[in-house]
């Protein structure tokens, strides 16, 4: 069983403490068990005090005639056995939510009774037979909802089924939404594309040169729209002298198509140096004609370079893809195939300054690049005598190191300084041996038994053995004390044991 709460706010961790769980579909509290705890009964509608769930009786056993009142004594209630209102209403919202079947669903169907953004957007989705009451929460809107939606539009819905006990009420909670119009025609769109780009019309190897110097430019657009005055302006200000022949069309609606196929046709044959189909900005439903596949051809199949210019900054068409050259507005497509009377003027200006002042500089270049050489050969000949006078030098300098007697007397010193480093090598080594046989010497003595002897120490036997405990010796025994320089004989007169102890 699911109970609803009205949970206020600053109690939420206080119903969670008591098992309530909140559902963010339905942005409410729940508390799902057999009964209600008793904590929790305030905050249940439906609740009077401290409540538990409304028992169902056998009650929802299906209705057989006299199952309700047979055999009821006289005196009873012989509607005892009926189902309240909220039994029943609670026992369908059980089963609402423990069926999965309810939980995950996906449904498509027609708008109906929408009247606006209220918050919440409440409306139902109907068929031919039947319909179906809808909720989608504004905080799912946010990211849900891709579109303005109407009454008549068709939908494909996901979400799930909520049963409200209050008001017996079924009530669908639409977790995502979809516009089926929108979605077929992405689709189509999509189709058509790739359809276009396997035949290759929108191969950039297959786009023509637009040419830089056009006389006679083809507008296929509307006589009466802001893109055909932008283009005229644009045109006749950058080459007063250029010819400009419209092909008027309409631009969207059910004759776009079919006027501007036809216009792109005139114009090729009438023999324009370049063709602008395009518009001014609008809706995607507007610029749809320039999506469709015949002005998509057409424009592929003129021998004229065509220069597509289809809405603002923004908007792109498959009529843009197939174009020789794309401009982003009309305005830029004029700038693109009118060139600049003016700017032609002064690039010629510019070229004949520009050659003449080359040709200054070739001979500069030529007669300063003839000095420098002169000079550099003059200096490579004094170079090439200074460098065989010093190669000469240097050859009579080696050879005068290279004497008998220089090397003879080379060898004296290096042989007077070898004999110097050994002699000193020689009595470091000695010195070192000497000093370390020293050494050793004083430490073997230390080490020496008799070298203890001195400073009034002795060395006890007593028959031949060292004595080292005062009980092992009696009075009158006979001790042999050897000291550093000779050994004593004395006899015992007394033994005391504890007596050093003591002291």
């Amino acid at each position: 069983m699911k109970y609803i709460l009205e949970v206020p706010f600053q109690k939420k961790d206080t119903a969670k403490g008591f098992g309530a769980r909140w559902d963010p579909f339905i942005r409410k509290w729940y508390y799902e068990g057999d009964s209600l705890p008793a904590e929790l009964s305030s905050w249940y509608p439906n609740a009077s005090g401290p409540s538990k769930r409304i028992p169902v009786p056998a009650a929802l056993r299906r209705f057989e005639p006299g199952a309700a009142s047979g055999g009821a004594e006289a005196g009873e209630d012989p509607y005892a056995g009926y189902l309240s209102v909220t039994a029943l209403n609670q026992a369908v919202a059980g089963e609402f939510s423990k069926n999965t079947l309810f939980q995950r669903i996906l449904v498509r169907g027609e708008v109906t009774n929408y009247s606006g953004h209220k918050r919440n957007y409440y409306f139902s989705i109907k068929d031919e037979y039947s319909e179906l009451s809808c909720c989608l929460w504004e905080s799912t809107a946010r990211s849900a909802l891709k579109f303005e939606m109407q009454n008549g539009q068709q939908v494909a819905l996901s979400g799930h089924l909520e049963f409200y006990e209050q008001r017996g009420l079924a009530q669908f909670i639409v977790t995502g939404i979809e516009n089926i119009g929108e979605g077929l025609a992405k689709l189509q769109k999509l189709r058509l594309r790739a359809k276009l780009e396997q035949e290759g019309l929108f191969d950039p190897a297959h786009k023509k040169p637009i040419p830089r110097h056009a006389k006679t430019i083809g507008i296929v657009t509307s006589a009466h729209g802001q893109a055909f005055r932008d283009i005229c302006k644009i045109a006749k200000k950058r080459c007063p002298s250029i010819q400009l022949v419209l092909y008027p069309v309409n631009v969207q609606g059910e004759l776009a198509v079919k006027t501007t196929v036809r216009g792109i046709e005139v114009l090729d044959r009438f023999g324009v140096d370049i063709i602008i189909v395009g518009r001014g900005g609008g809706s995607d439903e507007d610029l749809s004609a320039y999506d469709d596949e015949k002005i998509v051809r057409a424009v592929y199949a003129a021998a004229t370079p065509v220069i597509a210019a289809v809405g603002h900054a923004g908007n792109h068409s498959f009529t843009d893809d197939a174009a020789d050259l794309f401009a982003a507005t009309p305005s830029e497509a004029a700038e693109s195939a009118a060139a600049e009377t003016a700017a032609v003027i002064r690039q010629v200006e510019g070229l004949e300054r520009e050659l003449s002042g080359n040709l200054r500089r070739i001979l500069g270049e030529r007669k300063s690049r003839m000095l420098h050489e002169s000079a550099l050969l003059a200096s490579n000949i004094r170079s090439a005598f200074a460098d065989r006078r010093h190669r000469i030098e240097l050859a009579e300098s080696a050879l005068r190191r290279r004497s008998p007697l220089a090397e003879l007397q080379r060898k004296k010193e290096l042989l007077s300084r070898l004999r110097e480093q050994m002699m000193r090598t020689v009595s470091e080594a000695f010195s070192a041996r000497k000093q370390r046989y020293e050494l050793l010497v004083s430490s073997l003595h230390a080490l020496s038994p008799s070298a203890r002897l001195v400073n009034g120490f002795g060395y006890i036997t007593l028959h031949g053995r060292p004595l080292t405990h005062a009980e092992e010796a009696e009075a009158g025994d006979e001790l042999e004390i050897r000291i550093h320089d000779g050994t004593i004989l004395a006899e015992v007169k007394e033994v005391d044991a504890g007596k050093s102890q003591e002291n």
